[in-house]
């Protein structure tokens, strides 16, 4: 098995690395860190529309990677500069959509690869220790006005 990087990838880490090692030094990390949000949009977008997201996503799903290397070469670099931007949710969700969501679910990718949308995959409670008996969050499905009038309620 041949582990070399293709030119494609080299070319992504290397414009990852400079991006990360210019844009985002450990002063920048720790204030958006620290922010509300605890990511900065702005630095969202800038990363997709470096290609950063679309390349943990294949074409089928509007990206251009989404291979195994492609996805280590990302993350290679988010890990070398601690870079807190939710790349691990929106792979995790949106993988999740791209092989298991309906039509309508996998529309939306383009968004989550554009930066335009930005999911999360909530996993864990705080205070629940991971102890399934101390989640307090509950889903609860609620129809929407548009399902309503389709069934004719």
């Amino acid at each position: 098995m041949n582990f070399q990087h293709t030119e494609d990838r080299r070319m992504l880490a290397d414009t990852l690395n400079r991006f990360v090692s210019e844009q985002y030094g450990f002063a920048t990390r720790d204030r958006v860190a620290r922010s509300p949000e605890g990511f900065s949009s702005e630095l969202w977008n800038r990363f997709a529309k470096l290609g950063i997201i679309g390349a943990l996503f294949d074409e089928a799903s509007g990206g251009f990677g989404g291979s195994g290397f492609d996805i280590a070469v990302v993350f290679e670099s988010l890990g070398r500069g601690l870079v807190v931007e939710p790349f691990l949710d929106t792979l995790i969700v949106g993988q999740a959509i791209a092989r298991s969501g309906n039509d309508a679910q996998r529309a939306r990718l383009g968004e989550l690869i554009d930066g335009s949308r930005i999911v999360v995959l909530a996993h864990g409670e705080p205070d629940s220790h991971h102890e399934l008996a101390r989640v307090t969050t509950r889903a609860q499905r609620k129809a929407t006005a548009a399902a309503t009038a389709a069934r004719g309620d």
